[in-house]
């Protein structure tokens, strides 16, 4: 009998999740809090570390259709839009035998939704939480309540936690407390334009990356060319969570105001803004008493990186390859298979995690060290920049 493997939360990281297990030989029942789930009003990247996973998963012909593959990276100045920096990804992806896809979250989710729907073994359950989980006379159970507030307690071999920064899992497998996660003093303020609006903008059609004291603006196309994400990064003090709240444009007239004309204009052709303050957490053990934690929940990556979705859907895979193997009806094998998942795992999270925090803070700096990042831009192009990166890019999954 193949193993019984429930998941929190049915975003892209519990969908990446029950696609590897599922393709493993494992049932699995996706719980989802939320009575639908819509990914809507931002953009993603997906550089090739993880677009091969979803390859491998043959989810290939439905991202092409919806997803772009800019040309290239711009790295500017935001006060006066000088070329600091540029990166090939024709080039990296050639380097690393998969493509570099920006597209909505909503057209990925919408992608992962649909495999999972259809895949044999899936069960998808919305409106449910899952609160607790544990061993309850030598049978692992997992309690879920649903939006009526009934709880129910099911049997099952295994507990994966895709369940977000604010995970409910992290905490079951962690008992003892942990310091919440902390607010970074910086919001992300996003939106989308038609990409037809961006006609002023140099290399609309690229990834461009504007770095200014204490802010910063990323925009790339969408939608199959058809619309523009843009983020303006900024110091902030509301530390309200969520993904997503109304801000008002007012409130970011000075950022504009200091953005190259260009960008400027850019920016003030955005009406509907959508603000998510930005927080940060320590990674923790990710496996343990048949609980495994997957993306956000087991370490939250800031945005300076574009690697938060990406390092969930790499957890996805190697969860798949760490219980492919395992024989469900021993505790002590499914015990050294999320032992082998965590090793695989920890170490690489924890690096991308520092490389992000860092990327945060060199993108804000302020003169005289301005002087001194930009002139390091300049001085290792395109090729070094490519080289900067081969260990994030050029990681590959193991095998199942």
């Amino acid at each position: 009998m193949p193993g019984r493997v429930a998941i929190a939360g049915g975003g892209i990281g519990g969908l990446s999740a029950a696609l590897c297990l599922a393709r493993a030989g494992l049932q699995v029942t996706v719980f989802e809090r939320r009575a639908r789930v819509e990914e809507a009003g931002a953009g993603i990247q997906l550089s090739p570390n993880a677009s091969r996973i979803l390859l491998e998963l043959g989810l290939g012909p439905a991202l092409e259709r919806l997803a772009d593959q800019p040309a290239r990276l711009n790295v500017r100045r935001l006060s006066d839009g000088a070329e600091l920096a540029t990166m090939s990804f024709a080039d990296l992806a050639t380097r690393h035998g998969a493509p570099y896809w920006a597209l909505r979250r909503a057209d990925l989710h919408g992608v992962l939704l649909t495999a999972a729907e259809s895949a044999p073994g899936i069960t998808l359950r919305n409106g449910e939480t899952v609160r607790d989980a544990g061993m309850v006379e030598d049978i692992f159970t997992v309690t879920t309540e649903g939006d009526d507030g009934k709880r129910i307690s099911e049997a099952f071999d295994l507990l994966v936690g895709a369940d977000g920064l604010w995970s409910v899992t992290r905490r079951i497998l962690h008992p003892r407390v942990l310091p919440d996660p902390r607010f970074t003093g910086y919001e992300a303020w996003r939106a989308m334009l038609p990409l037809a609006e961006a006609s002023g903008l140099p290399q609309a059609s690229d990834v461009g990356l504007w770095l200014g004291s204490g802010a910063h603006v990323v925009h790339y196309p969408v939608a199959a060319g058809t619309q523009l994400n843009i983020v303006l990064v900024r110091r902030g003090r509301n530390d309200t969570p969520g993904w997503s709240r109304p801000g008002s444009a007012s409130v970011l007239a000075p950022d504009i105001a200091a953005a190259a004309r260009p960008l400027r204009l850019l920016l003030g052709k955005v009406s509907d803004w959508q603000v998510w303050s930005l927080f940060d957490a320590q990674g923790v053990a990710m496996a343990g008493r048949r609980i495994a934690l997957a993306g956000d929940a087991a370490h939250p990556v800031l945005p300076f990186l574009a690697q938060g979705a990406c390092l969930a859907i790499e957890d996805a895979a190697c969860l798949g390859a760490a219980l492919a193997r395992a024989d469900f009806a021993s505790a002590a094998s499914l015990a050294a298979a999320l032992a082998r998942y965590d090793t695989m795992r920890r170490a690489r999270s924890a690096s991308v995690q520092r490389a992000a925090r860092a990327n945060g803070r060199t993108y804000h700096l302020s003169r005289p060290f301005s002087h001194a990042r930009d002139a390091v831009l300049r001085t290792i192009g395109p090729n070094g920049m490519a080289r900067r990166y081969d260990w994030l890019y050029g990681w590959k999954p193991p095998l199942i």
